[in-house]
């Protein structure tokens, strides 16, 4: 069962890195639709208490909530974590990871979909993401 997720995992992560370089992205788009259009299909949007366990059990990241609120817990000042998401989505490397060891090892690293992005999206998403994920959880 594990082996399938991980290749379903790697033929996802693949398929969405080739879609970003095809597709090009509208410029000046709203965070939250960049957020649905890039990063929901890994980054499920529940709480991860709140996550039934056939959820759990076929996670492909960590949830946006524990992510968002893992970075914001480290960048606690919006234009930090804006600069933090904007690069590690570009150029995601294990040494910048903010994750513990074994959400690493369990997920893998994402896909650097940030290069089929403009900065001005990537901003748009990371301040969407820092203003209104988890924050009233």
């Amino acid at each position: 069962m594990m082996k399938k997720n991980r290749i379903l995992l790697i033929l996802l992560l693949i398929t969405s890195s080739l879609f970003a370089d095809e597709i090009p992205q509208e410029r000046g788009q709203n965070g939250e639709d960049i957020f649905k259009n890039n990063c929901i299909s890994c980054h499920m949007m529940k709480m991860g208490w709140k996550l039934t366990e056939k959820e759990k059990s076929t996670l492909l990241a960590p949830t946006a909530f524990g992510i968002t609120k893992h970075v914001r817990d480290i960048f606690s000042n919006e234009k930090q974590f804006v600069e933090f998401v904007s690069d590690y989505i570009t150029k995601p490397a294990k040494i910048k990871s903010r994750c513990k060891d074994n959400v690493v090892k369990k997920f893998g690293l994402m896909p650097p979909i940030g290069l089929g992005m403009s900065d001005e999206n990537k901003k748009a998403v990371a301040a969407w993401m820092f203003n209104n994920i988890g924050v009233n959880n």
